[in-house]
């Protein structure tokens, strides 16, 4: 049997996109004042709840406010998507089902500051090996000056020019049920890429605040690579076995020889990437240098001449298992007694880790850092890796 189906679905404008662009970004609203408590009379101008400041006192400062905007011709983002499936019968109870899925994410959402300097002059940064001997060297046009517009900050320039993609292939094997055992295994290889927009906004807001997931301002290619999300290889295996193993009647062969079940999920997957491996800047080894990172712009801090996302989480393997014992009371009532075990090989991999630092550059060297110390080893769902076991009843009717 062949299968096939073709979609575009258009995002929403969100609700929270809204508010953020006409209140919390547009720089009239939420201007901010700064006052310090070592000056007697900015401490004094201070009021207090719900007295508010008539006027900016004296010696106080106001920050250059950000803003932000919209493109005019800014696009609502659709996702294209796509599969196609052939399923085959290898036996009266068993198929075979190979998938190809496709999904295109287009006119998503980048951010570019319009407000930042054009000036820019070349350097090159030494690297050192660990022994602190120069190994090699990079050289990058630095973004040097200050903002055009001294009255703004960040001016946030909302337009499409973000894409996704998604490839994958799935291969499941179904077993029904039949001779008291059943089983579902299943493979997928996928790769996932973007243009560097990570997850996006943790909130109903899909708009991007700043220009800071990318390493070149409005530079969206320059990113392209897989993304957070991306995994390669992801096996399951299920099975349930549930044997007769005598006919014979009578409560002996009932509630102890008969109506005992085993199952187990196992599961072996390739790790997602965990982020991309960042140079931290001590000091500006250029003259004027806008911002601390290595091209100025104070933006993405990811090593330039590695690829995006270039840190992979380990693989993990996971294995679980059930017992029953069936107790039935009729037709319509059965007493489950279950002994449970969660993690049976015990396997462990690190989920988190602290210092994604390759490199700290003091007066333009880069000298290697203690990179990704495992600090984290939480499991989904239960938040635990650990082997855990477990007895539990359920009773239907």
């Amino acid at each position: 049997m062949l299968q096939a189906g073709y979609g575009i679905f258009f995002a929403r404008f969100q609700g929270g996109t809204i508010d953020n662009l006409f209140t919390t970004g547009n720089g009239k609203v939420q201007t901010s004042v700064s006052l310090s408590n070592t000056q007697a009379p900015q401490l004094a101008a201070g009021p207090v709840f719900p007295n508010r400041l008539a006027a900016i006192p004296t010696g106080g400062s106001v920050s250059a406010a950000s803003i932000q905007m919209l493109a005019p011709d800014l696009k609502t983002p659709y996702s294209e998507q796509g599969n196609i499936a052939i399923q085959r019968q290898l036996m009266t109870d068993t198929a075979l089902t190979v998938s190809y899925i496709w999904s295109r994410g287009v006119q998503l959402y980048g951010v570019r500051d319009l407000n930042m300097p054009t000036a820019t002059t070349n350097y090159t940064y030494t690297i050192n090996d660990a022994s602190g001997s120069a190994v090699g060297s990079y050289t990058t046009p630095v973004l040097i000056g200050s903002r055009p517009d001294t009255r703004y900050g960040t001016v946030a320039y909302a337009e499409n020019g973000v894409n996704s993609y998604y490839n994958g292939l799935a291969i499941e094997l179904n077993k029904r049920f039949s001779h008291g055992f059943q089983a579902f295994a299943a493979y997928t290889w996928s790769h996932e890429i973007d243009d560097g927009q990570s997850y996006g906004e943790s909130t109903n807001n899909l708009w991007l605040n700043g220009a800071t997931y990318w390493l070149n301002n409005g530079d969206y290619k320059g990113d392209k690579g897989s993304g957070t999300l991306d995994q390669r290889h992801r096996f399951t295996l299920s099975w349930v076995w549930a044997p007769t193993f005598t006919t014979r009647s009578g409560a002996f062969f009932k509630y102890v020889v008969n109506n005992w079940q085993l199952s187990s999920i196992t599961t072996m997957a390739s790790g997602h990437p965990y982020g991309s491996t960042q140079v931290y800047l001590n000091d500006k080894p250029v003259t004027g240098m806008f911002g601390y990172s290595m091209n100025g712009t104070g933006f993405s801090y990811r090593v330039p001449w590695l690829p995006v996302n270039n840190y992979v989480l380990p693989p993990s393997y996971r294995s679980d298992a059930r017992l029953s014992k069936v107790l039935p009371f009729g037709e319509r009532y059965k007493l489950y007694l279950n002994f449970e075990m969660f993690n049976i090989a015990n396997t462990w991999s690190a989920t988190g880790f602290t210092n994604s630092r390759m490199y700290n550059e003091t007066k333009g060297v880069l000298n290697p850092a203690a990179l990704y110390i495992p600090s984290a080893d939480y499991g989904s769902p239960d938040g635990t890796q650990a082997r855990r076991m477990q007895i539990s009843a359920r009773f239907t009717f």
